[in-house]
Parts: C-alpha cells; sequence; structure tokens
C-alpha cells in the first residue's frame, strides 16, 4: 500500500506506507499537505526496524483538496529519499550477494546498515553504488572504519569524489584494510562501552528527573 504524492516540477514518488517514509512526511510536509496525506484517520501506529513503538498523530479532520496541499516541497522529496535508501541498498546488497549483516532477518538487516548509509549520504555519496560500497566495506571493517586518516582524506576530498568510491577504494594501500580488519573488534568493543554508559547517564537522568518531580509534588501537598 502506498501514497502517490506530486512533486515539485511536475514530478512524483511513491511513499511506501513504512515508518521510516511516513515520519518524515509527518514531520516535513506543509500543513495542508500533511492533512490530505494523514486525515482524517486519528493516529497511525507502527513499529520501525527496532521494534520500537512509532506513533504518529492523524488530523481527524476533512481531508484536505488536494489542490490546496501539492505540489510536495523538494526538501520534503529529498528528506524521503534519505528515508528510503537504506531498503534500497539492502535489495542491491542481496541481489549483489554481497549482503554481510550480521542477522538473517530483513529488519535487523537495516538496522544495521541504515547507520552506515547515513554516514555515507552525510559525506556527499548519492549515487547507489557508492553508497552501497561505502556500506559494505562498513559491514567488512566494522564501527567507524571511515574515520581512519587515509579514508578521512579519500572522503572529503573533492578530487576522490569525482571518481567511484568502489575505484578509490581499491586504491588504497592494502595495510590500511590490513590494519582496520586487525582493529575492528576493538572498536566494536569500544562502541558498546560507550553506548552503555550513555544508557546509565540517561538512567540516572531519568532517576534525578522522577525524584525532582516528587519532590515537587511533596512540596505543593505541603504547601
Amino acid at each position: 500500500h502506498s501514497m502517490q504524492i506530486p512533486a515539485v516540477g511536475g514530478s512524483g514518488f511513491s511513499a511506501n506506507q513504512q515508518p521510516s517514509h511516513l515520519k518524515v512526511l509527518h514531520e516535513r510536509l506543509p500543513e495542508a499537505t500533511r492533512r490530505h496525506a494523514f486525515g482524517p484517520i486519528h493516529a497511525w501506529w507502527m513499529l520501525d526496524v527496532n521494534g520500537r513503538l512509532v506513533e504518529l498523530a492523524g488530523e481527524s479532520e476533512p481531508v484536505a483538496p488536494a489542490w490546496d496541499a501539492f505540489p510536495v516541497p523538494a526538501e520534503v522529496v529529498t528528506a524521503l529519499q534519505r528515508a528510503a535508501m537504506p531498503v534500497q541498498v539492502l535489495t542491491w546488497l542481496k541481489k549483489a550477494r554481497l549482503n554481510l549483516t550480521a542477522t538473517t532477518f530483513r529488519n535487523g538487516q537495516l538496522a544495521e546498515i541504515e547507520p552506515l548509509v547515513h554516514r555515507a549520504m552525510d559525506y556527499g555519496l548519492a549515487g547507489m553504488g557508492d553508497v552501497a560500497t561505502f556500506v559494505v566495506y562498513g559491514l567488512r571493517y566494522k564501527v567507524d572504519y571511515e574515520q581512519h586518516p587515509h579514508l578521512q582524506a579519500l572522503l572529503t576530498g573533492a578530487a576522490a569524489q569525482r571518481r567511484p568510491l568502489a575505484q578509490a577504494f581499491r586504491d588504497v594501500d592494502p595495510d590500511v584494510w590490513h590494519e582496520l580488519a586487525e582493529t575492528a573488534q576493538q572498536r566494536v568493543e569500544a562502541r558498546m562501552v560507550s553506548a552503555r554508559h550513555v544508557e546509565m547517564k540517561n538512567v540516572r537522568c531519568q532517576a534525578f528527573d522522577a525524584d525532582r518531580q516528587q519532590h515537587e509534588r511533596s512540596c505543593g501537598a505541603i504547601g
């Protein structure tokens, strides 16, 4: 099931009703367009690729006329394309038999490659071949592999970005890839420790906020 949405310039796109697409549309569409796409439904509930509940409020109002709602702004189309890229890359990897994800479940695979896809796009990589190459190497050499100084120079250099990433990576000194392979597990463990620290900090903050609210309610009751 999908929404057919006209875009700026007379083109259009089809938005599959999955959380990554709908969340972008719900947050970024102009008011009239959002009413047309999401009303008169009371609310939308779904699970994202990590199994978390996503709730998007409906408009609970009559659907806005199409001539008031469209076309969709170009920046919304760009954001939607970014949200859709992980699914497209996963499909590409499976067809090319380069899927190196640690799980066989589709949602788990998407959750694994999504951060890599977004990091690739943050470096200005836009073509499917370049993004997929970045992801394949990320799955092989693990967390933050692109932070190696040699790869940073390559990814941020204007000259390097004018040729396919696969070709640029093939020209990298083999010692760089050997070093990344040897340190992969160390970087994975460091990321896990960092994530645990962040989680513990969040728990402490939530406990502090709960205690403060309880204290304020107690003081209010006394007053």
